[in-house]
């Protein structure tokens, strides 16, 4: 109980002598502002310009510091094109970096295969999703004529394989086989998602609840703003 009292009158003697530091400090700024507010007065008008001028223009950069510091700002997201590239546009381009002596055949290649696809009507459906997931075994159940390799060890895919199908109306329908997802060859993890680029229809395939992961890559699919179905398999 006297260690209590003790520490309460310590306390309230520390607010006691904070208490008249700030009244004297106060006092003492106050002083000097009028004292140089007298001088800057009665002397010339110029040089009372000059200082309510120079003085404004610290509030005012003080004010923005504190704002630029404090105030968190979303981050600046960059413009998307407001038309998209024609493929005219696109082939020009690409044959401006061949004279400046860029490889361009990848590119020239894969604008070829989608001119393909284009002409020929069909539609392009990409297969995506983590490994073992069962996206061969789904092709295999909506094609079994199809020559699908499948295996119990997940992985096993470990290129592009498309299959096409033919609807009741006779449109082509393309289906995609990419390798999955989350394995040990990032590579692969980039051949699967140029291959959801160049589709017109993604079938994200999951095995159960989703993942971490597997959450991410629907995110990275939605901005790709094409259309996007949820399979759930197994």
């Amino acid at each position: 109980m006297k260690l209590d009292r003790f520490v309460r009158t310590a306390i309230g003697l520390i607010v006691v002598l904070v208490f008249v530091i700030t009244i004297a400090a106060l006092l003492f700024v106050t002083e000097s502002a009028l004292n140089v507010w007298d001088r800057l007065v009665s002397g010339p008008r110029v040089l009372l310009y000059s200082y309510v001028t120079v003085m404004a223009a610290l509030v005012v950069a003080a004010i923005w510091l504190v704002f630029r510091l404090v105030i968190k700002r979303k981050p600046d997201t960059p413009k998307k094109s407001a038309t998209p590239l024609s493929s005219e546009e696109i082939a020009k381009r690409l044959r401006e970096a061949g004279r400046d002596g860029v490889d361009t055949k990848i590119a020239q290649a894969r604008l070829q295969e989608l001119a393909g696809r284009q002409e020929a009507g069909s539609v392009h459906l990409c297969f995506f999703g983590e490994i073992s997931a069962g996206k061969s075994s789904l092709i295999k159940a909506l094609i079994p004529e199809a020559d699908v390799k499948i295996h119990a060890v997940g992985g096993s895919t470990v290129d592009i394989r498309h299959y096409q199908w033919h609807n009741e109306k006779g449109t082509q329908i393309l289906l995609t086989d990419v390798p999955g997802t989350a394995g040990v060859n990032a590579d692969l993890d980039t051949l699967a998602e140029e291959e959801a680029r160049r589709s017109q229809v993604v079938l994200f395939i999951c095995d159960g609840d989703l993942t971490r992961g597997e959450k991410k890559s629907i995110e990275w699919l939605l901005a790709l703003g094409k259309p996007l179905v949820l399979v759930m398999n197994k």
